[in-house]
């Protein structure tokens, strides 16, 4: 198993009350939050894409049962567009290019403004054997290298 936990962080140094779960795989992307009855307070997901565009960026609420809040980063992490994203639109594209977006509560929107940028500390979590696990924290900012801290727990 692994699992990517990102917390996103402004330049102020404030932490969004927010945890994404990185999906950057074509299953995860292609889930999303379809099919799901709720969405907690402090989670959502970190959607990365191949490259900067508008159109792989868009998104459609299709059996999305609850309202959203969908945040669009360029590749150096700034915001780029954000809306609140209702059930069962069809379509919801960022204004300029974003490699990516995420997705959470509708409070998000006002969480950050168009302009700021963001910077994302994750942790990795990688179980190799049942029960043993190892951590490993990152610290990134879009558009930039990542420097990577490990330690493991039984």
């Amino acid at each position: 198993m692994v699992d990517i936990t990102v917390r996103l962080v402004t330049e102020a140094g404030h932490v969004l009350p927010l945890a994404v779960r990185r999906c950057d795989t074509f299953a995860c992307r292609l889930r999303g939050l379809t099919f799901r009855r709720r969405l907690g307070n402090d989670e959502g997901l970190l959607f990365v894409e191949p490259a900067e565009s508008r159109v792989g960026t868009a998104i459609h609420m299709f059996f999305v049962f609850f309202p959203i809040g969908v945040v669009w980063l360029d590749s150096e992490g700034v915001v780029v567009d954000s809306v609140i994203a209702r059930p069962f639109r069809p379509y919801y594209a960022p204004r300029a290019a974003a490699k990516y977006f995420i997705e959470g509560p509708p409070a998000l929107v006002t969480w950050v403004q168009p302009g700021e940028r963001l910077r994302m500390v994750g942790e990795l979590v990688v179980e190799l054997d049942p029960g043993q696990r190892s951590t490993f924290s990152t610290r990134t900012s879009p558009g930039a290298g990542s420097k990577l801290d490990r330690r493991s727990s039984p």
